[in-house]
């Protein structure tokens, strides 16, 4: 298994297809929830795993000074271009903001790729002001299945295998410790340095046990539940399972289209998670 390089590859994928596809979704989510919800009006808003800077207009919108930060380098040189309050590089060992001075932390997409996620949350706790809001977005276990089949599709893996690995991921509703084993197997690499596929009830314990009230917790559908033509093209599908081509498109479309919609209004397989929780008063008096 080879080490992820952020710097060289995932910081120019996340611009092109990951932000490209998500922004809309989850700025019109951002903009509501800075509406909506109150928050302190001093101290700075935090871009977490900032990017080049594509939500800081959308940040601004909380009339708080915004302070960037991301873990590549060539992510804070080009987002250090923007208007930012200043960009900050997060390593191992640098704590970049002090103590309770955010009044916000906005985090799209990154814990997912943070080996040590209670640790995050935890950092996350530890800037925000008392009643100060933490956002985020995170990738839902169930989009690891869909990577999953798109490997066992594209490598031919014999039922057996794919019986086996099924089981794996079905595993991981009951054992963290199994779900990150199979996220770190199949998702590391294709997902852009991929720890973790969460649980919404899961997600929502760790931060009530880090002091954090949730105030909402939603799913996101940025991709299809079944996103087959994402991960596997139809030819590929066709050649597995050795139907004719236009037979091959004709029943996965249908059948995929039909799937998606059933999941969809019953409210699963959602790849993703929409996330609003408030560092509570009476945490900050126990933990800080």
């Amino acid at each position: 298994m080879g080490e992820f390089d952020y710097n060289a590859a995932y910081f120019d994928s996340k611009l092109s297809d990951w932000t490209a596809m998500s922004i809309g979704t989850i700025s019109s989510r951002l903009l509501d929830t800075l509406t909506r919800e109150s928050y302190p009006r001093e101290g700075v808003a935090v871009d977490y795993g900032c990017g080049s800077g594509a939500y800081l207009p959308y940040l601004q919108q909380s009339l708080l000074e915004v302070v960037g930060m991301d873990i590549a380098p060539e992510a804070v040189a080009q987002a250090s271009k923007k208007p930012y309050k200043c960009v900050c590089l997060i390593t191992p060992k640098t704590a970049p903001l002090p103590e309770r001075s955010a009044a916000i932390v906005f985090s799209t997409e990154v814990l997912e790729h943070i080996e040590d996620a209670e640790a995050a949350i935890r950092d996350f706790h530890r800037m925000l002001k008392a009643d100060g809001l933490l956002i985020l977005t995170t990738t839902l276990y169930f989009s690891s299945i869909n990577v999953y089949l798109s490997t066992a599709i594209q490598q031919k893996h014999p039922l057996s295998k794919v019986a086996r690995e099924v089981c794996h991921y079905l595993l991981g509703f009951l054992s963290s410790e199994k779900q990150r084993s199979f996220v770190r197997e199949w998702c590391y690499l294709p997902l852009g340095g991929h720890f973790h596929g969460f649980r919404i009830g899961a997600l929502k314990h760790l931060l009530s046990t880090a002091g954090f009230e949730v105030r909402e917790a939603h799913p996101l559908y940025i991709f299809e539940p079944i996103g087959f033509s994402r991960y596997a093209t139809l030819k590929s599908a066709s050649q597995a399972f050795r139907f004719p081509r236009n037979l091959a498109v004709m029943a996965a479309v249908s059948a995929i289209a039909v799937c998606n919609t059933c999941l969809k209004g019953l409210g699963l397989g959602a790849n993703n998670i929409y996330l609003v929780a408030r560092k509570t008063r009476h945490a900050t008096a126990t933990h800080d």
